[in-house]
């Protein structure tokens, strides 16, 4: 199944470069060239993730890393962040409008935003002084998530939460479902996976880049994690 998505992602990544043919008498959509830099969505039954046995159900976008990166000159995890933010904003847009789709116009107004965010150094997510994170797994199947959120020596580090799957918005859900206050706990939602290899160059699986995202910070691992999550 990921060799199929990957295959697939890599498909419509090439068909994405040629242009569709003009009709006769058609006024073009003029765009600022921002399409560029989304890759090509992936239909529902290809949008999963094997090692988390889960399916990705809400909207969201993965960027061209490598366009984002020669045009505007953003580190991998610069990009990372402009995915997510540019995904948060696409989600609570739908949901607050009969529009449930999203326009081109719509697509440029949110990459510009997120971008002059993540230039003025805002970041999507809080990264806390201390040195040791912990880190869990929601789909991790030998520790599960609401079992290890109960163990005391987790508490003795802030929490990263991460999902293959789900939406940050979705996962905060879930943790107040289980009981658990959400605002104790810090979020990272499929957002943050990419194809792309730490190069830039696409690859043949997502991945996530830990000490990219969690910068200098010593992470502690306490579920049997798969190989697209990116340790060192």
């Amino acid at each position: 199944m990921k060799f199929i998505n990957c295959f697939l992602l890599l498909t419509l990544i090439s068909c994405s470069t040629t242009p569709p043919p003009k009709e006769e008498g058609s006024e073009p959509f003029v765009t600022a060239g921002t399409e560029q830099f989304f890759l090509p969505e992936l239909p529902f039954w290809a949008d999963s993730s094997m090692a988390g046995g889960c399916f990705r159900t809400e909207k969201h976008l993965y960027l061209n890393i490598e366009r984002v990166a020669l045009v505007h000159n953003l580190s991998l995890k610069d990009s990372l962040k402009l995915q997510v933010e540019i995904n948060h904003e696409v989600r609570e847009y739908l949901e607050n409008t009969e529009i449930k789709f999203l326009r081109p116009v719509e697509e440029i107004k949110f990459f510009n935003q997120g971008l002059e965010k993540i230039k003025a150094g805002v970041t999507p997510l809080k990264l806390y002084p201390s040195a040791d994170v912990n880190f869990v797994w929601f789909e991790g199947q030998d520790e599960k998530w609401e079992n290890l959120l109960k163990n005391e020596k987790l508490q003795e580090a802030p929490i990263y939460l991460f999902s293959s799957c789900l939406s940050e918005e979705k996962m905060r859900e879930k943790v107040e479902e289980a009981g658990f206050d959400e605002d104790d706990y810090q979020y990272l939602s499929f957002d943050w996976l990419t194809p792309y290899d730490r190069t830039k160059k696409i690859s043949v699986s997502q991945k996530l880049f830990l000490p990219e995202i969690l910068v200098d910070k010593k992470i502690n691992l306490y579920q049997n994690l798969p190989v697209e999550i990116i340790k060192e």
